[in-house]
């Protein structure tokens, strides 16, 4: 907008607009890049319930070397139909939290408690099968395997269990109607006669976010900590992912946000706490919640002062 003066606009590799700059606006070509009108103003129905779905209390974790900060005695809770928006100049400790939740990291000190249920001693598998889902920050690294097919990727979670295996035996057929539905589902595109087939690593950064957000929220869990969920992706497929985390919300779960877009921290939480140096200064209320405030809690000056 500042400096061409006329737009090309390709879509899915065609050429769907010639505009003249002048003569637009960044709406309209929101809607020619994702084939519709840009939704900003999602649906957030209800306030939370009052029951806890995760509740932390005074965590901290084992410091490891190559960790930047160390969690602090961590307390705070999340409720059923809730998303707890994380915000904090990245490197204060989000990774940590996210990593404690989901049993990564081992707690050094502290409870965490999933529906009541502590998870102390349980490990990574445990965890996600008591219901802790795990949208991670570093899709490549932790969360996909890039030399395997889309369909592969979908079952990893799920690997030598009913239907996709039955006493060891593999059930490709199984595997690969699950591929086929959740790519429908969570609209995974693929180029290729069978999408299925198509190696993790030759997909788009927002398909292959839609994959593991498609096999992370399935019917069991309860929690879905998600880091840096929008990271990289485009406008459209920022605005897909956004909604599927509001549409967990509003089906009862819980849901911890942890974002470095303070404009997404804000549109989606219900409650947002701040993370400074491994330790929480402060939780506000979406209705108290500010830019001003929050930044100032992220620089780490006290609650009582930024209010």
């Amino acid at each position: 907008m500042a400096i061409s003066d006329k737009v090309t606009i390709l879509r899915d590799g065609r050429q769907v607009a010639d505009l003249v700059t002048a003569d637009t606006n960044p709406e309209e070509l929101s809607a020619y890049m994702i084939g519709r009108e840009l939704n900003d103003d999602y649906h957030i129905e209800g306030s939370p319930k009052k029951d806890i779905m995760l509740e932390l209390k005074n965590v901290s974790n084992h410091h490891r070397k190559h960790s930047r900060h160390k969690l602090e005695n961590i307390s705070l809770t999340i409720h059923k139909g809730e998303i707890l928006g994380i915000a904090g100049v990245e490197g204060n400790g989000q990774k940590e939290l996210a990593e404690v939740i989901t049993g990564i990291q081992k707690t050094g000190e502290g409870e965490i408690l999933l529906d009541g249920q502590n998870l102390a001693g349980i490990n990574i598998r445990g965890r996600y099968e008591a219901g802790v889902s795990y949208i991670s920050e570093d899709r490549l690294s932790d969360s996909l395997i890039t030399g395997m097919n889309i369909s592969e990727n979908l079952v990893l979670r799920e690997y030598g269990k009913l239907p996709f295996a039955n006493h060891s035996i593999i059930n490709k057929a199984a595997i690969r109607k699950n591929a086929a539905e959740k790519m429908k589902q969570y609209q995974v595109r693929a180029s290729g006669k069978s999408g299925i087939d198509t190696l993790v690593k030759l997909l788009s950064g927002g398909n292959q976010q839609k994959l593991i957000i498609a096999r992370e929220l399935n019917d069991h869990a309860k929690v879905i900590v998600a880091s840096q969920p929008t990271r990289g992706l485009d406008i459209g497929a920022t605005e897909f992912v956004r909604q599927q985390l509001i549409d967990q919300r509003n089906a009862g779960k819980g849901v911890m946000l942890i974002s470095a877009d303070l404009e997404e921290i804000m549109a989606l939480s219900d409650r947002i706490a701040v993370l400074f140096g491994g330790k929480i200064v402060g939780i506000l209320n979406r209705e108290e919640a500010t830019v001003q405030k929050i930044g100032l809690l992220m620089g780490g000056i006290s609650e009582e002062e930024a209010r």
